[in-house]
Order: structure tokens, then C-alpha cells, then sequence
């Protein structure tokens, strides 16, 4: 039997990539082809490098990229997961011509969806993990996440730094989100 072909798309910041993790390792678990699409600016592929989860790794970070990959992945994917930090109007146009299915959290007020997806709206008060699980495992629990990501080597990563460090993010969410950001 051929594996069913799920692809997921990765456009914010590198702390909602973590949150996408429990629901790649669902995916995996039961056996899915788990691809994933990464058009972020901020280099949330590189969160995936040396782990081994994903089957496939795209990375497109302009118009260009984007349109080629949809004419060489027209109807290639079976299953299309968009969380709600990742719809857009070019998301939705890329699911449209790539997927056969697309699962996507967002208010049914942003748009008029065609009758392949499935939009099921954000919940106040669950953790965006448990709401990006909950895409794929409508009854997900917050015992049911899995951020294990088993590293190939440790290695991979040289830092410059001669000496202990600390590494502090004092703006994560670029001040867009400010209840991310710790004072100064």
C-alpha cells in the first residue's frame, strides 16, 4: 500500500515550527509520507536539519520558488495541514493546486473556502501545540503531545563561542505579539 502524502506548511517565526512538531510526529507515528514547506523568512528549516522526521524538506522564500513548486507538485499531496499562523492568500492558492485534501484552522469569515477544505476555527484557551494536533487528531489531548526530535548529531552545529554562553531572544515576537517579549 502506498504511504498517503501529507505536506505542512511552515510561514512564521521558529517558535510555531515547535509547535507544529507534535503534530509531524502524529503524522509520522502513523505512518504518513510527511512533507514540509517552508516559506519563512526566519530559517525554521534549519530546525529540521539532522532529525530525520520529515521525508522531505522544501524551502521557498520568494514568488518565484513558490510558483515553480506548485506547478511541479499540482495535486502531488493528499493532505495539506495549514495552522492558523500560516493563512494567507497565497497559502490558500498554493493549497488549492497541490493537495487533493487541505485541513486549515481559521475564522470562517477570512475567506470563502472551496469544498475540499476542511476549516476548523482556532479555540480560546488550548495551547497552539494541542490546536495544530488537533488538525490531524480532532480528539488530541495535551498528554498526546510529542516534541521529541531525535537529533542524528550533535555535531552539525559549530558555535563561535570559546566560552560558556547564554543566548537570550529579548523580542521573539518582533513586537507584533508582545506578551513574547520579556523587558528589558
Amino acid at each position: 500500500m502506498k504511504k498517503q502524502k501529507v505536506l505542512v506548511l511552515f510561514s512564521s517565526g521558529l517558535g510555531d515550527a515547535i509547535l507544529l512538531v507534535p503534530l509531524i510526529n502524529a503524522l509520522k507515528k502513523d505512518q504518513y509520507h510527511v512533507s514540509a514547506l517552508f516559506l519563512s523568512p526566519f530559517r525554521c528549516e534549519d530546525l529540521f536539519i539532522n532529525i530525520g522526521v520529515l521525508d522531505k524538506s522544501i524551502v521557498c522564500k520568494n514568488k518565484w520558488q513558490i510558483a515553480l513548486f506548485v506547478l511541479k507538485h499540482i495535486r502531488l499531496y493528499d493532505l495539506l495541514i495549514i495552522n492558523h499562523q500560516a493563512i494567507s492568500t497565497t497559502n490558500l492558492f498554493i493549497a488549492r493546486l497541490v493537495s487533493k485534501h487541505t485541513v486549515l484552522q481559521a475564522t470562517s469569515k477570512l475567506t470563502k473556502y472551496p469544498k475540499k477544505f476542511k476549516v476548523i476555527p482556532p479555540k480560546i484557551n488550548v495551547h497552539d501545540a494541542l490546536q495544530n494536533l488537533q488538525l490531524y487528531k480532532t480528539n488530541a489531548e495535551l498528554k498526546d503531545l510529542d516534541f521529541s526530535l531525535d537529533y542524528q548529531s550533535a555535531t552539525a552545529y559549530k558555535l563561535p563561542f570559546n566560552q560558556p554562553y547564554i543566548l537570550m531572544q529579548c523580542s521573539s515576537g518582533n513586537y507584533k505579539t508582545p506578551y513574547k517579549n520579556w523587558d528589558i
